[in-house]
């Protein structure tokens, strides 16, 4: 009777052992599954380098050196520390470090005090704070012949140049 008793007890370890792996299983299977998450925060942190293209469909933050062209979905940052010698394109930008190439950004391109832009600009928006350097043409015009929005503006011709003022070959008479 004892025997039975442990057999039994036995049986129904294995029946429950076995359904909590087939619960795991499913769980693994899911997560294989699963869209990716354009919430999904990426970054490339400081004193790392790569040479190659980057796409994400989230977040970036970039403040190591990427030698290649950049692409993501969602937001893009680039801190002080930050290099792109590349192209990039993205939804909005906040960029801080140095970027050398051309950047098509759908929505809004902020550049910060400390930041050093050599390329041309394709946005709907861009804020500009005092201190950033930028040096190369900006299109906003928002529409062009093949569309609307920055991404139809890829191969529009820029509207604006700009140009570094001088400001002690500036003349220093006064108004009569």
């Amino acid at each position: 009777m004892l025997s039975v008793l442990f057999v039994s007890l036995c049986i129904i370890h294995f029946i429950q052992f076995i359904q909590i792996m087939a619960v795991r299983d499913n769980k693994k299977a899911d997560k294989n599954n699963q869209e990716i998450d354009p919430n999904s925060r990426n970054l490339l942190g400081p004193g790392t380098t790569i040479t190659g293209e980057i796409n994400s469909d989230g977040v970036f933050r970039l403040d190591g050196t990427l030698n290649g062209n950049l692409t993501t979905k969602a937001k893009l940052v680039i801190g002080k520390s930050g290099v792109v010698k590349g192209d990039i394109q993205c939804k909005n930008a906040d960029v801080s470090g140095k970027v050398e190439g051309k950047i098509i950004v759908s929505e809004l391109l902020s550049l910060k005090a400390d930041c050093s832009i050599k390329g041309d600009i394709i946005t709907n928006k861009l804020s500009i704070e005092p201190g950033a350097n930028f040096d190369g043409t900006c299109d906003m015009s928002g529409e062009s012949k093949t569309g609307t929005g920055a991404d139809a503006n890829a191969n529009a011709t820029p509207l604006y140049e700009s140009k570094k003022v001088d400001d002690s070959k500036q003349s220093k008479e006064k108004p009569k």
